[in-house]
């Protein structure tokens, strides 16, 4: 069946803890290279250019705002993949004040 390379590619995808921790950030909605970069505490040139490899891939999509790009979840597979593997995400989680992130400069404020 043709599917199963897809498949696979999506697996493989999912393998590295780095890329399931962005996408597990993406289920709690847009976030910028920033914000990830905040998260993972790691450089902004390995953040991004996981997110390129998911965004070739088909997973993640991005919108501009201004200056900043904020990258989505976008394929449902994958969106479903990760709820079965981490469990639902948790509506309570606390916005981190300490992000340079705008969106989270604005949360952190009101």
């Amino acid at each position: 069946m043709p599917e199963y390379a897809e498949r696979v590619e999506l697996f493989h995808l999912l393998s590295l803890e780095n890329r399931l921790r962005i996408l597990d950030e993406l289920r709690y909605g847009d976030a910028c290279v920033c914000h990830l970069q905040h998260k993972l505490r790691k450089p902004q040139a390995y953040v991004s250019q996981q997110l390129r490899i998911l965004k070739d891939a088909g997973v993640v999509d991005t919108d501009r705002e201004g200056v900043n790009i904020f990258y989505r979840l976008v394929d449902p597979l994958a969106s479903y993949l990760i709820d079965v593997a981490l469990g639902p995400i948790d509506v309570g989680r606390p916005v981190d004040a300490r992000c340079p992130c705008p969106r989270c400069a604005v949360k952190s404020t009101t």
